[in-house]
């Protein structure tokens, strides 16, 4: 769950660099964040049945590694031709970015909660905890790519 705050994280943390180089407009980042946390918000209760109901361990995988590469999708846009003004495909890799990311915390949650007897307290303080270290990385490895590299979307 840290690193899919760390992919988050990254993202926010690129926004001027879209804006620059990319062309974006700030109504169109924001276009994009509501729709990233309304997807977000409804792929938590979508997941969270499908966490009751389905192999947790297999649908938690799945649904990082699929929203891994929606990340990486978007960020190869540019490379593979993709204009800024192709909002469906944008709009697009980020909702079913949201909706796949969303998998990590009730199939997380249910995973750890096995590991503890009535201890709900505790599960949910260490799976918060993942929240924060993830994006002191997200931050971390964003601003080593920047440092290092002028050619920073390469940092998706």
């Amino acid at each position: 769950h840290a690193f899919v705050h760390a992919g988050r994280k990254s993202f926010a943390a690129t926004q001027s660099e879209l804006e620059e180089s990319w062309g974006f407009s700030n109504k169109f980042l924001g276009g994009l964040d509501t729709a990233f946390m309304v997807s977000y918000g409804f792929g938590l209760l979508l997941n969270g049945y499908l966490a009751e109901r389905l192999d947790t361990v297999m649908h938690m995988g799945l649904a990082v590694a699929a929203s891994s590469l929606c990340l990486a999708a978007f960020g190869a846009s540019a490379a593979l031709g993709m204009s800024s003004d192709a909002y469906l495909w944008y709009f697009s890799l980020v909702i079913m970015w949201a909706l796949l990311q969303s998998a990590s915390i009730p199939c997380g949650v249910k995973i750890i909660s096995g590991w503890f007897n009535r201890s709900r307290g505790m599960v949910f303080g260490i799976w918060a905890t993942n929240g924060v270290v993830g994006n002191l990385v997200g931050l971390a490895i964003t601003s080593t790519f920047a440092a290092v590299t002028s050619e920073k979307t390469i940092q998706y």
